[in-house]
């Protein structure tokens, strides 16, 4: 099973691994990587041999964790749940920061989900006014995986 929780010892290898992976790009391309290389880099399956040219190449990627937010994070979880699979391939985390279901009408609604949902309020959030993300109920899931 794949670590979830970040140690030094996890972070510290995570670090590491990229680095030896963005070196070998560099050495490869003869140039300088830009933040997009770099964190292309950091991400591919062989960084050693396989195609990055521009435009062109179909990377082979090795994400080490997934990290959704919202809507996007809960479509992704039903569709993984239609193909059967028991479990991710690598440790993956939704975070949902407004949990507010229409139903009725966007004031009533927000008032409900307040009573539905305790958590950490705003004074902007109580109000019937558009609060800031952060300022609303979280809630996360993370999924632990199989190693590879």
């Amino acid at each position: 099973m794949i670590a979830i929780d970040p140690t030094p010892e996890t972070v510290a290898a995570l670090y590491a691994g990229m680095e030896r992976k963005q070196s070998a790009l560099r050495r490869r391309l003869g140039t300088p990587l830009s933040l997009a290389d770099k964190v292309l880099a950091g991400h591919l399956d062989d960084p050693e041999h396989g195609a990055f040219e521009a435009g062109q190449a179909q990377l082979r990627l090795r994400p080490d964790r997934v990290v959704f937010q919202d809507v996007l994070g809960q479509s992704a979880l039903l569709q993984f749940m239609q193909t059967g699979r028991a479990r991710v391939a690598i440790p993956t985390t939704i975070h949902c920061d407004h949990l507010i279901q229409a139903r009725t009408g966007a004031a009533p609604d927000l008032a409900a989900s307040l009573d539905e949902s305790p958590g950490p309020r705003s004074t902007a959030a109580a109000s019937g006014s558009r609060a800031p993300a952060s300022s609303t109920r979280s809630c996360s899931r993370t999924t632990r995986s199989r190693a590879r």
